[in-house]
């Protein structure tokens, strides 16, 4: 056991997706690359994000109202890491690194062309926490095509690589 770990060593033992999350408001928008990612509920379907209030992604979400997930896949981690470099209030991320996007269905974000899979979703409610918001986003479109995400552990990437199993699929006890 050890009580001396950093925040980054705690967090880093938990897998995570690494997602390019899209967000608009008001004419502007905006990419960043977040991993504090995670389904809340099945129905309704929800999922949290966790950013930091300082992150210009979550000034667009406060004003729309709305975020894309958008799951990157392994040949993204150079625009993962990219767009993780730069700050959103600052640059184009789009236009200066060549995202091309596609208008969502149900939310005003875009969506980043190429990713496994995209989940649209409405804020319905945030908790402060720590030094982070968490929104929590109710799933309302769903967009999937064939690629496998990518993960996050320990700061290093993987990809899914050997089916160990499948998951209980029945109702929890």
């Amino acid at each position: 056991m050890s009580t001396d770990f950093t925040p980054r060593q705690a967090l880093g033992v938990i897998d995570s997706p690494v997602v390019l999350l899209t967000s608009a408001a008001d004419g502007m928008r905006n990419v960043m690359t977040v991993n504090m990612v995670m389904g809340v509920s099945f129905n309704p379907v929800l999922v949290a994000i966790s950013l930091n209030p300082g992150s210009f992604s979550h000034e667009l979400i406060e004003r729309s109202g709305d975020f894309a997930i958008n799951v990157a896949g392994p040949d993204q981690i150079s625009l993962v890491e990219r767009v993780g470099s730069a700050h959103g209030a600052e640059v184009d991320k789009f236009d200066d690194f060549g995202i091309v996007t596609k208008a969502a269905e149900r939310v005003v974000a875009p969506l980043v062309d190429g990713c496994p899979a995209a989940l649209e979703c409405r804020v319905i409610d945030t908790h402060p926490a720590g030094e982070h918001t968490v929104f929590i986003g109710h799933v309302v479109a769903l967009h999937r095509r064939e690629g496998l995400p990518i993960f996050l552990y320990r700061g290093d990437y993987y990809e899914p690589g050997n089916k160990l199993g499948t998951f209980f699929k029945g109702e929890a006890a």
